[in-house]
């Protein structure tokens, strides 16, 4: 049977459903035309039916796409807040040794400052045995 849509769509023509005025002198051009409009409806309703289909497996799909990113999200969240703890760490791992070489500037300082004023007593150096 021949696709009565395999022409452009345009030219489909569903008329409608009340009879002309005299169809009982021409009832079989009119039953053609019932016929007609019978098959192409039957293949627009196919044509929506495979359009429904896919757009189910469409909707199914983009629900699983969804999924696996909402899980790949929640993992990169998870990396984010490892890395905003590791460089927390690192901020105070770096800030307690710049206190370490402060204290150890001003020591060095306050040993400079004692051997200029003379108050420090250097051993005598004895050879190692």
């Amino acid at each position: 049977m021949p696709n009565p849509l395999a022409h452009h769509p345009s030219m489909l023509i569903i008329r409608p459903d009340s009879l002309p005025r005299l169809w009982w002198l021409f009832p079989w051009s009119i039953a053609r035309q019932l016929h007609k409009n019978a098959v192409a409806l039957k293949a627009m309703s196919d044509r929506l039916d495979n359009a429904l289909t896919m757009q189910a497996h469409i909707i199914v799909d983009q629900s699983e796409e969804i999924a696996n990113l909402r899980t790949e999200a929640e993992r990169l969240a998870g990396n984010v807040n490892y890395w905003r703890i590791e460089a927390e760490t690192d901020h105070a791992r770096w800030l307690r040794v710049l206190e370490e070489n402060d204290k150890l500037r001003k020591q060095i300082a306050d040993i400079d400052a004692a051997i200029m004023l003379g108050r420090v007593i250097t051993p005598d150096a004895h050879p190692h045995e």
